[in-house]
């Protein structure tokens, strides 16, 4: 099989670089399902993951926002959570084929 170069082309702290409606929350115990349910409807986010191996959940905004209003958001989840231990924007990743002629030489992740 040919090599596969995994990497980000974005310079750190280029917009471009991370997802524009994503979050992920960690936290030190799971929440149960109605406190899932109320942190979903305060934050008005939508559960994109739920991280079973982990005290992490994926979330999404109903709107694509700019990287400064959701790292606002993500800062008021931990200040006003205690259960809450970070909450950080969900990056992308962009995977490079070294083969010249795959039609699929970029194929790039939220």
């Amino acid at each position: 099989s040919d090599p596969v170069v995994i990497g980000d082309p974005k310079k750190p702290g280029d917009d471009a670089a991370y997802s524009h409606t994503n979050l992920i929350i960690s936290v030190d115990k799971k929440f149960s399902e109605s406190e899932l349910d109320d942190f979903l409807k305060k934050y008005d986010v939508d559960l994109l993951y739920d991280y079973d191996s982990f005290n992490m959940y994926a979330v999404s905004t109903k709107e694509e926002k700019t990287i400064d209003e959701l790292t606002k958001l993500a800062s008021r989840m931990v200040d006003e959570n205690p259960n809450i231990t970070a909450a950080e924007l969900d990056g992308i990743v962009t995977i490079y084929s070294t083969d010249a002629n795959d039609p699929k030489t970029v194929i790039t992740e939220e």
